[in-house]
């Protein structure tokens, strides 16, 4: 149950050798792995989706009109006190990473930036880091970040404290 913990975690899709690394398992204990996580988690709706070099966590196909209903009421609905914060924090620090998000909020932020991007409020640029998209800054009425209330204070403010703390 190390890797479905490993992938529940971090809340993302893990190339398979990071993951060897990770387990420090080979191929053949990764690829037993997978097939006993697999039958583990069937009566739980989830199920472990591999391609060619990742693996990531997800729903089963049996469960997909209930993950739709719910993606659909979760799209529908204000965002949570947690998603505004990491919304906040997305948009005075741009180009952040998930790990600084976390340390800035002092709790795991996948669940919120999942959210997030579920809604088209920010996106992962190829280095991951998150910003806020067009969409985003329509919503606040704004052309551009540095048009946010206090933008140059609280974003200093925000990469002393994660500068502070690394």
């Amino acid at each position: 149950m190390n890797l479905v913990a490993t992938l529940f975690v971090l809340g993302e899709a893990l190339s398979k050798d990071a993951l060897k690394k990770r387990l420090h398992v080979d191929d053949a204990q990764l690829k037993a792995m997978v097939a006993s996580s697999r039958e583990a988690l069937m009566p739980c709706g989830l199920t472990i989706v591999e391609d060619a070099n990742t693996l990531r966590l997800s729903t089963s196909p049996q469960v997909a009109e209930l993950v739709s209903d719910i993606a659909k009421t979760e799209l529908e609905g204000e965002l949570t006190p947690a998603a505004l914060q990491t919304l906040t924090l997305v948009a005075y620090m741009g180009g952040v990473r998930r790990d600084d998000i976390s340390k800035a909020r002092g709790v795991q932020s996948n669940q919120s930036l999942k959210q997030l991007a579920l809604r088209g409020l920010i996106e992962k640029d190829k280095n991951d880091h998150f910003h806020l998209t067009q969409a985003a800054l329509a919503h606040l009425g704004v052309q551009s970040v540095i048009e946010l209330p206090e933008y140059d204070d609280i974003r200093s403010k925000l990469l002393e404290s994660i500068t502070k703390e690394a």
